[in-house]
């Protein structure tokens, strides 16, 4: 075989060992995020299990206490809620001691005296009426005038004293109607008292039996039934983890490994700064454009240089085409500010010829930000003609898809 046809061989296998150096490198990121999945997932079983550890602890020293305890008064506001009847007992007994009251035994204070207001506002209302009588009595009757000044004194007195017992009297019936409601209270408290010791005498009986302690261990038994499973599932996610992490790391070394090695076997060919530009390469050595690697290499500082004065033509040029538009927006605002200044001493017919002028200038301007534009554009477009890198991109790309 001649000497193109070996470079052309070598640099194909070239080729190939960097796609497999790539493909590994994507395995290596895969590995990666499967490493970190699984780490999260043993982080969070492991924070579950620390939890159900904690909770088994302390169930089971509560256990431990309950066991051979008999029950005491009390016993059950502190009974563990992980015991199903216990729990609903003291339910039971909560909603119960809810429902009871607080009666006020009501007080009676005995009036001592007379209770003149009262006296005073009734014995001038009945004064006021035998007043009248007696008045009527003495003009058409003839009743003698201090009998009926008697009469007054009189209803006055047996007012008073009419006070001192009727407002005792109406003070010890609104007494019988509070005791009443007092005694109706009580009864209803003990009877809800004696449902609460009928629910304690029941959890006393659930206590003494040994079934709280049995309901306390079951609930034990579940916690250590869920604590095995979640060792196990956060000892396998972390074993995965670990897996997917030495994968990693192999990989790693492989893909260094791999590289170096192409770099050691393939230096004499090709430099490792040039890797990037291996298909351009086969490119031109495919399309008979060049024999060996010396003229492959010239071509490509070529290919470079191009590009580089391509890439800096174009920032000048879009450069340049921005201060030229500045330029020209600058000029035309200086232009029209010195002709409105000079309009504005002339005569009316000198505006109308400055007017005229302003908007021929104005033409010339955009004629001249046109012509400048399309010179840039054709610049860039014979510029352009020098690289040749549209057509080694579709030769790449055809090549790919063959």
């Amino acid at each position: 075989m001649s000497d193109k046809t070996n470079t052309f061989s070598e640099l194909v296998a070239l080729r190939a060992g960097l796609c497999e150096i790539s493909n590994t490198v994507e395995a290596v990121k895969r590995a990666r995020q499967q490493g970190r999945r699984y780490k999260v997932f043993a982080d969070t079983e492991e924070g579950k299990l620390a939890e159900t550890k904690a909770e088994y602890e302390k169930l089971h020293g509560v256990i431990q206490n309950a066991k051979g305890k008999p029950y005491t008064n009390g016993f059950i506001s502190i009974s563990d809620e992980r015991a199903p009847t216990a729990e609903k007992l003291k339910q039971q007994r909560e909603e119960l001691k809810s429902k009871l009251i607080k009666p006020e035994k009501p007080t009676f204070k005995e009036q001592k005296g007379i209770n003149w207001e009262l006296a005073l506002v009734v014995s001038l209302i009945i004064a006021f009426v035998l007043c009248l009588i007696s008045t009527i009595a003495f003009i058409f009757v003839g009743i003698d005038y201090y009998f009926c000044w008697a009469v007054k004194l009189g209803s006055f007195v047996l007012c008073m004293l009419a006070s001192l017992i009727a407002v005792p009297i109406k003070k010890k019936k609104g007494l019988n109607k509070a005791m009443k409601k007092y005694r109706e209270e009580l009864a209803y408290n003990n009877q809800i008292n004696e449902q609460i010791k009928k629910v304690e005498k029941q959890f006393e009986n659930y206590v003494n039996s040994g079934k709280y302690v049995a309901e306390l261990e079951s609930a034990e038994q579940e916690l250590s039934n869920r604590i095995t499973e979640e060792q196990t599932e956060a000892y396998k996610n972390r074993e995965w983890q670990k897996s997917y992490e030495k994968a990693e790391a192999d990989k790693r070394k492989q893909v260094a490994a791999n590289y170096k090695n192409l770099v050691q076997k393939y230096a004499p060919l090709l430099h490792q700064s040039d890797f990037d530009k291996l298909d351009y390469i086969l490119y031109l050595f495919d399309t008979n454009r060049c024999d060996t690697m010396r003229e492959a290499l010239l071509q490509l500082d070529e290919q470079k240089r191009n590009d580089r004065i391509v890439s800096s033509i174009n920032e000048a040029q879009s450069y340049i085409s921005t201060n030229i538009t500045k330029s020209i927006g600058a000029l035309g605002d200086n232009i029209r500010h010195a002709l409105a200044g000079v309009a504005c001493a002339l005569d009316d017919s000198v505006r109308t010829n400055n007017a005229m002028l302003g908007a021929k200038i104005a033409q010339l301007e955009s004629s001249f930000k046109i012509n400048i534009d399309k010179s840039c554009k054709q610049l860039v477009e014979s510029i352009d003609s020098l690289s040749t890198e549209t057509n080694v991109d579709v030769y790449i790309d055809n090549k790919r898809i063959g």
